[in-house]
């Protein structure tokens, strides 16, 4: 295609013009298989360097009240289309456009680029149809007649939405604190109150601010439309916090810790204080506050050691080789035999576990209460040193003999 003329003969062939002038041409084109349509616009333009260029663009909408960036925002992420300010009907209006050098004007790619361009148009209106419904409403709701009755009115509906607003409020912590209080009768774990009692609060405290601006005479009904029209952005800006929410949910439904419970769990080891919508709370042994991200518990390993009621104490002692090992062994049953807090069943094992370099490892892995774990570890380390030094047993460290050979006879070494 080199001229307008020829640009005009293919469109006629598959819509009928709107407009049908000179240098240019308009018409309807179909969104897909829904009943919209786009009104397109073809022209014949002459860039600053003489060239002809042939000018595809359709409206999208009027510029007054509209966030030109965030419609920018929406442009970069397409293919094809530009989008220009006009005027149409003395009214500026944002619009999507083409241009095409006649060079590179052939039936499939001026096809192609209508279709994308009124595609793009179509998702762009889409988009901002929300907002235009509620700048009318809002426009609606300002715009009557009678302004002191309307705010007489309006007084009166702001402070019936204020004690809608405060009387809701406190009904909804007392339906949360009854809920709570029927899930600690049912023995539930305090982790899954805590979760539950926090979205319980938080969807009726939604409820009762939705119904305070129905009583104002608020649109509520757009403002909904537009938070949802939002709602793809709001999720992809959010996604990590939805993922912590996801895993905070499969965290309280699975239950592998509860509150109080010790895990290692992301990296951290500590006891759990509270499972949150979007965290876990941790405190560590030397009482350091450590709050991690959902996802990140939920997506790794986690070691709970207060999971059952009984652990097992892995301990080794070394004696030399030239230690009775006979005597060794009953010192080691002895201690752990009379100490109160080591359980008798299941029974304690002691055998050797290895034989080092430099000594002989005996194995002792009694078994206890969890909360007693580290008072036996330590108290059991302790005695075993002892008692094993008492029955005259060696605890080896490692060392290394070095035996130095002269090369000279030592009847040939100088005299002092």
């Amino acid at each position: 295609m080199e001229t307008f003329s020829e640009v005009r003969k293919h469109i006629m062939d598959m819509y009928e013009l709107r407009i049908d002038e000179p240098f240019i041409i308009s018409f309807e084109y179909p969104i897909d298989d829904s009943k919209r349509r786009q009104s397109m616009f073809l022209a014949e333009l002459e860039t600053n360097e003489g060239r002809r260029v042939l000018r595809v663009e359709t409206p999208v909408a009027p510029l007054i009240e509209l966030d030109a960036e965030k419609c920018l925002r929406i442009n970069l992420t397409q293919r094809v289309g530009y989008l220009a300010v006009g005027d149409l009907d003395g009214i500026p209006f944002i619009k999507m456009c083409e241009n095409l050098p006649y060079a590179y004007v052939h039936e499939q790619e001026l096809d192609y680029v209508i279709r994308n361009v009124a595609r793009n148009a179509d998702n762009m209106e889409k988009f901002l149809e929300p907002f235009f419904f509620f700048l009318e409403d809002i426009k609606e709701f300002l715009g009557r007649a009678d302004l002191v009755p309307m705010l007489t009115d309006w007084a009166i509906k702001l402070v019936f939405a204020l004690l809608i607003y405060v009387i809701g409020k406190w009904i909804a912590k007392r339906i949360t604190a009854f809920i709570g209080k029927m899930m600690n009768l049912r023995h539930a774990d305090v982790t899954l109150i805590s979760f539950l009692s926090n979205v319980v609060y938080g969807v009726l405290l939604i409820a009762v601010i939705l119904a305070s601006l129905d009583i104002l005479g608020l649109p509520v009904t757009s403002l909904v439309a537009v938070v949802g029209a939002a709602g793809l952005a709001v999720a992809l800006a959010l996604k990590d916090s939805l993922g912590n929410f996801a895993s905070g949910v499969m965290l309280v439904m699975f239950r592998p810790f509860i509150k109080g419970d010790f895990v290692e769990a992301a990296g951290v080891t500590g006891k759990v204080e509270e499972v949150r919508i979007f965290s876990t709370i941790m405190t560590t042994p030397d009482n350091k506050l450590i709050i991690i991200p959902n996802s990140q518990v939920a997506a790794g390993t986690i070691t709970n050691y207060t999971a059952h009621d009984q652990r097992r104490v892995d301990l080794v002692f070394s004696v030399s080789y030239t230690d009775d090992l006979k005597v060794a062994r009953e010192v080691l049953i002895r201690i752990c035999a009379d100490h109160p807090k080591v359980l008798q069943d299941p029974e304690t094992s002691i055998f050797v576990l290895n034989l080092g370099d430099s000594s002989v490892d005996f194995a002792v892995r009694p078994w206890v209460k969890t909360g007693d774990y580290w008072t036996v570890w330590g108290d059991l380390l302790e005695q075993g040193k002892l008692e094993l030094e008492s029955a005259g047993c060696n605890i080896p460290y490692p060392q290394r003999d070095i035996h130095l050979h002269s090369a000279i006879p030592a009847a040939e070494l100088p005299k002092s």
